[in-house]
């Protein structure tokens, strides 16, 4: 049921930009619940990324990249919008913010995980010496200044009872999935990993969400395992919470952007995470999540990967530990809290719950 808005309520049009793995029109849905049940009155519109892997589902509700500018223009054009909010994984809102107006109206919602993949340093430095511009995130003027950005489960709310729900395997056997695929330094490690582990955990495959086989599959046939590496798209919602709740692991590289939600109901679905790469090079939500015990980091080097992995496939005590650490971060009241934050921001009062797809 939609909350009741209040006359006078602020209208917000909500920008959604499907620009990571994980990145699905359902966001875009629970963004705006959230947004109206602190007391908005929400317009959406839900933008394929470009050059993403696995993002950009293909809803008819979600407009393609290049017709982005003539959607925004249509809808700026007829509402004087009190608030725009540009939700995106890209540091700053990435190239939508040139399109919208560039005044304290218009902010960021952060939605991955606080890191910039491959190039994102370069490409940042770049945009602003062409001009384009980087938004403010709305959190900061939400929250006290000892908090100036929010922790991983802020931003993303995660409904408990679907995250508990049962679901029918999608996947004949034991999988881990590497959502990213192999690309990179970090990528070959989990492949020289799994090759390690591959004799021994017959009945495991590897599923990676990328629509066709890229880098790394020629490494994969030199290791001998190309018959346990699997390319299966991007999955819906729904599959993906499927996947979340059959995998022995979710591994994670960093080569390319991903969703704070992704991460966040892996955890809740009880599926332990396993993030290779350079400490110096952690985002913000993994070494928070890392802190905490929900996370297993470590360097992009096989023995360590494997070792790592060995310990998730055989789901010893200290990975049944991580998973219920991780389950109650993930569902710990971040979506009331992520409420009360956007009314105080949208100076609102809160009219009622919303919950998450």
């Amino acid at each position: 049921m939609r909350p009741a808005i209040e006359v006078g309520a602020p209208r917000v049009l909500l920008v959604e930009t499907l620009d990571a793995i994980g990145a699905d029109a359902a966001d875009a849905r629970d963004r705006t619940a959230l947004l109206r049940s602190a007391g908005a009155c929400v317009v959406p519109l839900a933008v394929a990324g470009a050059r993403v892997v696995g993002a950009g589902m293909t809803e008819s509700s979600v407009v393609p990249s290049g017709a982005a500018r003539g959607a925004l223009r249509d809808l700026l054009s007829a509402d004087p919008f009190d608030r725009i909010l540009l939700a995106s994984a890209t540091p700053g809102g990435g190239a939508l913010a040139s399109l919208l107006p560039l005044d304290r109206r218009t902010f960021w919602w952060p939605t991955g995980l606080g890191f910039e993949p491959r190039g994102g340093p370069l490409r940042g430095w770049l945009g602003r010496l062409v001009g384009q511009p980087r938004l403010t995130s709305w959190w900061a003027g939400a929250n006290p200044a000892d908090r100036p950005a929010p922790d991983a489960p802020d931003g993303a709310g995660i409904d408990e009872l679907r995250a508990r729900r049962g679901a029918l395997p999608l996947w004949d056997g034991d999988v881990v999935v590497v959502p990213e695929g192999f690309q990179g330094r970090a990528g070959r490690a989990v492949l020289e990993a799994f090759a390690r582990l591959a004799g021994d955990w017959t009945t495991v495959d590897v599923v990676a969400w990328t629509d066709a086989p890229l880098q790394g599959d020629r490494y994969a046939r030199r290791l001998g395992i190309e018959g346990r590496i699997h390319h299966a798209g991007a999955p819906t919602r729904k599959a993906e919470w499927a996947w979340w709740k059959h995998s022995q692991a979710l591994v994670l590289t960093g080569s390319h952007a991903v969703s704070r939600g992704l991460l966040l109901r892996a955890l809740a679905s009880g599926c332990p995470v396993l993030w290779v790469g350079a400490r110096g090079g952690l985002s913000s939500s993994i070494a928070h999540l890392s802190r905490l015990g929900c996370v297993r980091v470590v360097v992009p080097e096989p023995g360590a990967v494997a070792m790592a992995l060995a310990q998730m496939l055989a789901r010893d005590g200290e990975v049944e530990l991580q998973v219920e650490r991780a389950r109650g971060v993930s569902v710990a009241g971040n979506r009331e809290a992520l409420r009360d934050s956007l009314a105080t921001w949208l100076g609102t009062r809160t009219v009622t719950g919303a919950r998450a797809a």
